[in-house]
Parts: C-alpha cells; sequence; structure tokens
C-alpha cells in the first residue's frame, strides 16, 4: 500500500480553504465550476454548511457547534468527514484547478 507524504495541520487546513475560496469564487464554464459540482456532490448539505463556516468563516468549533445547537463532537465529526471528503476531491481534480487560475 502506498504511503502518503505527512503534511502538517496548518497546510492541509491553509490548502482546503484556498481550494474552498477558488471554488466559491470560480466562472461559469470553468474547470473551477466542474469541480464546484463535485464539491456539491461529495459534501451532504451539512458538511457544505460546516466546512465553510470552519474554513471560509473561520469560526470556532465551538461556535459552530453553538450557531447550529448541536453538540462540538458533532461539529467535529462532520468537519473530519468533510475534510475526508475535500482530500479526495483535491487529489482527483483540486491541483489542476489551482494551476489553471492566478493566485
Amino acid at each position: 500500500m502506498k504511503q502518503e507524504p505527512a503534511i502538517s495541520r496548518d497546510l492541509e487546513y491553509q490548502a482546503l480553504r484556498k481550494f474552498i475560496r477558488l471554488i466559491e469564487a470560480s466562472e461559469s464554464g470553468s474547470l473551477a465550476e466542474s469541480m464546484a459540482v463535485a464539491l456539491e456532490e461529495e459534501l451532504t448539505p451539512r458538511q457544505r454548511q460546516v466546512v465553510h463556516m470552519y474554513y471560509i468563516d473561520q469560526m470556532l468549533m465551538r461556535d459552530i457547534a453553538e450557531t447550529l445547537g448541536v453538540n462540538v463532537s458533532t461539529v467535529s465529526r462532520t468537519i473530519a468527514r468533510g475534510r475526508a471528503r475535500l482530500k479526495r476531491c483535491l487529489r482527483y481534480g483540486g491541483r489542476a484547478l489551482m494551476d489553471s487560475m492566478e493566485l
């Protein structure tokens, strides 16, 4: 089984945050729009909401939990599951998206 290189949590956070912002700022007809559709299909509505609050709005898990009326552990699990799906999405097209856009 192929071992993936270790990446720091901070670098992972920054990469996912940049990826989400690129998709949200995408123009129609672009590779970014295709990735946005894939992202829409990969994440559940709740995962999209929580991932956006965490990565884009930069809310603390405690504040997200309070806003949504759920337990902090629920927020943590939702972010972890969304992050795993985003990583898969990044692996299969995020690099091409980021290479195609000016940063």
